[in-house]
């Protein structure tokens, strides 16, 4: 297993392919879209996306992290990227001939991908890099309190969100970074996701980021009371189980219940018989009443088939 990490990086090679001040490793990816200001786990695969992700370790250089429209397209071309990605310096890459290579990025920024280079051994493009612009406007800042707000409510309520996480967003001042950071911890869909990060303008993009986490939070909520609502009428009808098999337990130390429950048989069996029914309805009533008969009090079944 080989580990390279960005504090210790490795001796540069002679062999590393030559790239252009203005031009960008690109890493194609099939189903994740990474956003600025966010740390994230990539694994890879690929023969070019395995030595692009070298490079960028031992050149110290980032790499560009960007959306592929077909999934299943193995060697995508400029058509077959999306046009804006992410901009991310590799914190740490582990090579293991076991488990893959895997490695951990941070989202410095975004990009526009405008050509890519030809005859290289993996994809690199020309790229222009993004900025957010400064939106001073009041109704965006008004934007920007109440979707802190509900970035900070789902935080909390999502199980695997890392701890402090919504404490610190709690506290976050950029417009800009707290939409990308509600879009990356958020389960939107890749299509939804990839529209955020192409989506420049900071008021349009709180806007809807905001819209996408009301609805995910409303149906987290949801999904909670019907959880709980399950949960009550479980543990219910539990207790009543547990209470109805303790009382046969009594009953028939006491002697009693099974002389009752044998007379209310007969009585059924009686009822039965007397009701007229056709043969084979009769016949089925007295199956389920045999089965009845066999049957715990305790049995949630119970009732309904005495009924």
């Amino acid at each position: 297993m080989t580990v390279h990490d960005k504090q210790q990086p490795e001796s540069k090679p002679n062999d590393l392919v030559p790239i252009p001040d203005d031009g960008l490793i690109l890493l194609p990816v099939r189903n994740f879209v990474a956003f600025p200001g966010t740390v994230f786990p990539l694994a890879v695969g690929r023969e070019t996306s395995v030595a692009a992700v070298e490079q960028g370790v031992r050149g110290e250089r980032p790499i560009g992290v960007i959306l592929q429209r077909d999934p299943e397209e193995e060697a995508p071309d400029g058509a077959g990227l999306h046009k804006i990605g992410c901009v991310a310096d590799v914190l740490r890459y582990v090579a293991s001939p076991d488990s893959g290579n895997h490695f951990i990025c941070r989202g410095s920024g975004r990009f526009r991908l405008t050509e890519l280079l030809q005859g290289t051994p993996f994809p690199i493009g020309w790229i222009e890099r993004i900025r957010d612009a400064g939106d001073k406007r009041p109704e965006t800042e008004a934007r920007f309190l109440y979707l802190r707000e509900l970035a900070v409510e789902l935080l909390e309520m999502l199980p695997d969100a890392p701890v402090g996480l919504a404490e610190s967003v709690g506290y976050m001042t950029d417009p800009g970074h707290l939409a990308d950071l509600a879009a990356a911890y958020s389960d939107f869909t890749l299509e939804g996701r990839q529209a955020i990060l192409e989506t420049l303008d900071i008021g349009a993009r709180i806007e809807k980021v905001t819209s996408l986490l009301a609805r995910r939070i409303e149906v987290l909520r949801i999904t909670r009371e019907i959880g709980e609502q399950t949960r009550e009428a479980f543990d219910a009808r539990h207790r009543e189980a547990v209470l109805r098999e303790q009382l046969a337990t009594i009953q028939r130390e006491l002697g009693e219940g099974e002389d009752d429950t044998a007379e209310e048989v007969a009585e059924l069996s009686k009822a039965i018989r007397a009701a007229g029914m056709p043969e084979e309805t009769e016949k089925h009533a007295l199956k389920e009443l045999g089965r009845y008969e066999r049957m715990s009090d305790a049995a949630g079944e119970a009732g309904m088939l005495r009924t």
